[in-house]
């Protein structure tokens, strides 16, 4: 008899929180959670330090919690932000001993940037050297508003080592997740699936194929139905629990690896599991189209935001690319296939092109000349990736050759069908002008209306006329980065390109919108 969607009437009463264990390299995230288990994990990554997401489900006062253990090294910042958008709970592990660390930041500007609840785990309280109290006010200095402190984020002093309060914080784990609900199972209101869940990890196993490890959200997976995610359909051949046995069904927030895929799952990925093989390929032709079209406008977006003034003589506004390929052939072809490309009002300039990978230099490059970055079939160097985020770089990778072409071609001809124009969000006055070892400059600013953000696009007024155009790449408040600066707050404002500014000149943000 076939089986029939019944998640419609289904109501899950209990859902175990999913909670991320992250913090600074060496903080004693791992300890902890093999303290939490009774088990020993530490010793199994190499180094032990951890250098991969794992996903572990614990059974406490006989109710389930699902921890994500991810590494704390700077090099996986990619991984603690996929571990990030798949949790309920942040616990936050802060040595004792050391404190607010660069990767602990992070994870506070995760947390500021996520719909997650945050718990501090003070850690290693059993050290001489330990110093509880003035951890706790560095995490109050770097924004993260603890009880007793003015705020609402509950801490815990704990020592992995010594097994000393884990009691206390899997207590507090459970009320966080009780008093905001977190432990009430979403209803499947989309009767064409019945579960659906967040991509972690992805890998190929020599002996079971391409495995994903997906962190069940909604509803449930059950083996021998269909996965769809990204570009991928596939029967589920297997299901593995966090002890690589095989089960039937994997409920709401379970860590369950899947087998049986064709390829790798996308890191980050929304998939879905389905009963009848039809619609969850007919989604994934659906997605494939959307994707299409989101590429396309988003790159429209990109290339509106960095237009460049109207060329002096002509009756277009140019915009520029850095172009990478992996070969000097395909370079070639790409090139004079972009410059083929004519779009009245939009101009293309390939101000630099090259062979190999995006790099570092290609980034800073096309910051200084308020371009994006294109590649075709190279890769994005880790440094160069996390650059590009820093400096607000756009950077879009290819494969297919007429992808690209139909892509930038589809972006420059939705712009010119824009009646577009500029929206001031912003204004402040520089007071005063400070000049830094590296010689860059910082402007000490007021803001007179609305607000200024930090990535914003600006110009640089002087005299009622326009004399630069920038992004601001760094934005404080006394010594705190922050995201915004509203109007009567004083603010230190770096921009990029750098520009000779001057006291007395104002920084004004604006964005680029479709006329009425």
């Amino acid at each position: 008899m076939p089986m029939k969607n019944t998640n419609k009437q289904k109501q899950f009463l209990y859902k175990p929180p999913v909670v991320g264990i992250m913090g600074h390299v060496d903080h004693g995230k791992t300890t902890l959670l093999d303290a939490i288990r009774k088990s020993n994990i530490v010793d199994k990554e190499y180094g032990g330090i951890t250098q991969h997401i794992n996903a572990y489900q614990v059974v406490y006062k006989d109710k389930k919690i699902t921890f994500i253990d991810t590494p704390g090294h700077e090099a996986f910042t990619e991984m603690r932000r996929r571990g990030a958008d798949s949790t309920d709970i942040i616990v936050l592990v802060v040595a004792a001993d050391e404190g607010v660390r660069p990767q602990t930041k992070e994870v506070i500007d995760l947390w500021k940037n996520s719909n997650d609840k945050l718990i501090v785990a003070i850690n290693k309280i059993d050290k001489e050297d330990a110093k509880p109290d003035r951890i706790k006010q560095e995490l109050v200095e770097n924004g993260v508003p603890l009880e007793g402190f003015g705020g609402d984020v509950p801490y815990v002093e704990v020592s992995a080592l010594k097994n000393r309060n884990i009691d206390l914080l899997l207590d507090t784990i459970l009320l966080v997740a009780e008093l905001n609900e977190i432990d009430k199972a979403p209803t499947l209101e989309n009767a064409e699936y019945i579960g659906e869940g967040i991509v972690l990890e992805s890998y190929l196993d020599h002996s079971l194929g391409f495995v994903s490890l997906v962190i069940v959200r909604v509803g449930e997976f059950r083996r021998g139905l269909y996965v769809s995610g990204g570009k991928i359909c596939s029967k589920i051949r297997a299901l593995l629990n966090e002890g690589r046995k095989t089960v039937d069904i994997a409920d709401i927030s379970t860590p369950i690896y899947i087998i049986g895929m064709p390829q790798a799952l996308p890191l980050g990925e929304i998939v879905r599991c389905y009963i009848d093989e039809k619609i969850a390929k007919n989604q994934v032709e659906e997605s494939i189209n959307i994707q299409k079209e989101k590429s396309v406008e988003v790159l429209k977006e990109d290339i509106l935001t960095r237009l460049a003034s109207y060329v002096e003589g002509e009756k277009s506004r140019s915009f520029n690319v850095v172009l990478k390929a992996d070969t000097a052939g395909t370079l070639e072809a790409i090139r004079r296939a972009l410059l083929k490309i004519k779009v009245e009002g939009v101009r293309l300039a390939i101000v630099r092109d090259s062979t190999g990978n995006i790099v570092e230099d290609d980034i800073e490059f096309a910051k200084t000349v308020n371009g994006i970055v294109l590649g075709f079939n190279v890769k994005l160097d880790p440094a160069a990736e996390k650059l590009s985020r820093e400096m607000g770089v756009v950077t879009r990778i290819y494969k297919v050759i007429y992808e690209l072409i139909e892509e930038v071609k589809g972006a420059m001809e939705g712009i010119v069908e824009i009646e577009e124009e500029e929206k001031i969000l912003g204004e402040a006055e520089i007071k005063k002008v400070y000049e830094l070892s590296d010689k860059t400059k910082v402007a000490g600013c007021l803001v007179l209306s609305g607000v200024i953000s930090r990535n914003g696009n600006v110009y640089i007024e002087r005299n009622g006329q326009r004399v630069h155009q920038a992004q601001i790449t760094t934005l404080k408040h006394f010594k705190e980065d922050i995201k915004e600066a509203h109007k009567g707050m004083e603010c230190g404002v770096k921009i990029s390109p750098q520009f000779d500014i001057k006291e007395g000149d104002k920084i004004v943000l604006f964005k680029i919108v479709k006329g009425e």
